[in-house]
């Protein structure tokens, strides 16, 4: 139940994230570092909203930080 309540601000998290990349993008190119970290950022904070949301319930927080982890090393 929880879940389904806090996905509006997950999805919230995920525009922001998105919105962050294309102002990147359009204002001084693509640049991989900074676009990952980007990425990498809002994924963290995606499952941290999931894992306080879900009080751990749900593990779809441990997607999200496995994202996050595989995005910054990934640099």
């Amino acid at each position: 139940r929880a879940t389904l309540r806090f996905a509006w601000h997950i999805t919230s998290l995920a525009w922001l994230g998105l919105g962050s990349v294309i102002l990147v993008i359009g204002s001084v190119g693509p640049q991989a570092p900074m676009l990952a970290a980007i990425v990498s950022g809002t994924f963290a904070a995606t499952g941290l909203v999931a894992l306080v949301a879900s009080r751990g319930r749900h593990l779809s927080w441990v997607v999200f930080f496995a994202i996050a982890a595989l995005v910054w090393f990934g640099q």
